[in-house]
């Protein structure tokens, strides 16, 4: 026996529904993730991968090392001290770096 055809659209309808209904709940609890971030430059970072990695490798080789220390700089704020150090534990100086950081 055949099946009406409101039988079929309303099929169609009920499952457009639920994927609509899905996709909305996705797009709000993405959107409203406190959690998500954008990674700033992240084509330039890909294309520098190598360049990044060689430049790990030739760290591991100097046996250099970030040791970080949080300290209170007053009115409830702290600071965060970063300090490079080579495999003697004494502090790198003269070293060109850069900082990217995000609460």
């Amino acid at each position: 026996m055949m099946k009406s055809p409101f039988f079929w659209f309303g099929l169609v309808a009920l499952i457009m529904c639920v994927d609509f209904a899905a996709f909305g709940y996705l797009i709000a609890r993405s959107s409203n993730d406190p959690t998500f971030a954008v990674e700033e430059s992240y084509y330039e970072k890909g294309l520098d991968w190598d360049t990044h990695m060689a430049q790990e490798r030739r760290n591991a080789e100097l046996g250099w090392r970030v040791a970080a220390r949080v300290g209170e700089a007053g009115a409830g704020v702290r600071e965060l001290v970063l300090t490079i150090v080579d495999r003697d534990a004494r502090p790198v100086g003269g070293a060109l770096i850069g900082v990217e950081a995000f609460a």
